[in-house]
């Protein structure tokens, strides 16, 4: 059996990239509010940071900035609209990052409560107005 090539770098399948307004802000609200890891960040022309890469666990997100040469994306925010799609991760303790989250600047949308499916969730937007679902595995369903 042959092996499946891998992405460069031995990058996960599926990377989310977000667009945010300021890339330095949102890397840090999510190292602040998520624990996320800032792996790393790119600067661009206009000595902003355009790109930053960030780990949590074994996956990695990619935040670009709102507005550079190739991206035709904008955040939620700038849309004005909600969230047309939800972040879903989970953590160890719901609660505690919940209220890390929302010291970070996070706005909330559903305080914690234990779903008919299992988990335990809290539901949070962002500083672009991204909305993430913050779970902990609460019973083992059938």
């Amino acid at each position: 059996m042959t092996e499946e090539p891998r992405p460069l770098n031995r990058m996960p399948w599926l990377v989310p990239n977000l667009t945010v307004k300021d890339v330095g802000a949102a890397a840090n609200f999510y190292s602040k509010a998520f624990s996320f890891f800032i792996k790393g960040t790119t600067s661009g022309e206009d000595d902003s940071d355009w790109h930053a890469e960030l780990q949590y666990k074994d996956q990695i997100i990619i935040l670009s900035k709102e507005g550079i040469p190739g991206k035709t994306t904008s955040t939620p925010n700038n849309i004005g609209l909600p969230s047309s799609m939800n972040l879903y991760f989970y953590c160890e303790d719901v609660d505690k990052i919940f209220h890390q989250a929302l010291l970070a600047g996070a706005q909330v949308k559903t305080q914690p409560i234990d779903t008919q499916w299992g988990d335990r969730i809290a539901v949070v937007s962002d500083l672009d107005g991204y909305y993430w679902v913050i779970a902990t595995a609460h019973k083992q369903m059938n």
